[in-house]
């Protein structure tokens, strides 16, 4: 299965694989929001639960 992300997941997806590699877990979902530049942390949970279910 093909997953396609958008923009915006994709620059998601970078900021959590880079924290990982940098402190060797997961950022917060605040973190994550301040490292892609959005304010409101449901909207990166939001981003999160679409990325999360198809995989």
């Amino acid at each position: 299965m093909v997953v396609h992300l958008t923009e915006r997941q994709a620059s998601i997806l970078r900021c959590v694989t880079e924290w990982i590699a940098e402190h060797g877990e997961a950022p917060s979902v605040r973190e994550t929001g301040e490292r892609v530049g959005l304010s409101s942390t449901s909207s990166v949970a939001y981003q999160l639960r679409r990325m999360e279910r198809p995989g």
